[in-house]
């Protein structure tokens, strides 16, 4: 919750990933730099969460091991834990957007790039435009990447602990002050 309230997402929203995708959408068609403006996924806001945690123990001057707090040890440093996986799936990738005004024509920057236009593009949406991408094609992308965001796929993916879950626990966990 405190990581969706730091990117001003509506208090209904309980889901950094979900969050996280409807970012991308609103915001592909309008910004060159839409990753950088995107809140974290799940995964890298859970690590960097750990690391977080472990800092401030360290601060405190609890010594705990950071191999169980975000860190691996590789050539003798110590290294945040990377991310598994692509931060985006490579099928939304492959959906570049225009912003143009005229719904398809010669300016349109889809269709000077040999593409349909999609649900993404600032001015159509991929739906009144000479250059429409089939609408059940777009959706059916977008509920894949979707699918990859809502259903664990293994019994260890349900393990994982959400990010709220896991900032829920870890505001539980005790700061252990010593006494000197």
């Amino acid at each position: 919750m405190f990581i969706l309230a730091l990117y001003n997402a509506s208090e209904k929203e309980t889901n950094l990933n979900n969050y996280r995708y409807q970012c991308f959408t609103k915001n592909v068609s309008s910004s060159k730099n839409v990753l950088l403006t995107l809140p974290p996924s799940e995964a890298a806001a859970r690590e960097h969460s750990f690391r977080v945690y472990h800092q401030i123990q360290m601060w405190l001057g609890n010594d705990k091991s950071p191999i169980e707090w975000g860190w691996h040890v590789k050539n003798d440093l110590l290294l945040p834990i990377p991310l598994k996986g692509p931060l985006i799936p490579e099928s939304l990738l492959n959906l570049i957007s225009c912003n143009c005004t005229k719904g398809g024509t010669a300016s349109c920057g889809c269709r000077k790039h040999g593409l349909k236009c999609s649900m993404i593009c600032g001015y159509c949406k991929g739906n009144s435009c000479l250059n429409a991408m089939e609408a059940a094609l777009t959706k059916m992308i977008l509920n894949q990447y979707q699918m990859k965001i809502t259903t664990p796929q293994t019994k260890k993916q349900r393990i994982k602990t959400p990010l709220i879950r896991c900032i829920s626990v870890m505001i539980n966990l005790p700061l252990v002050i010593k006494n000197e």
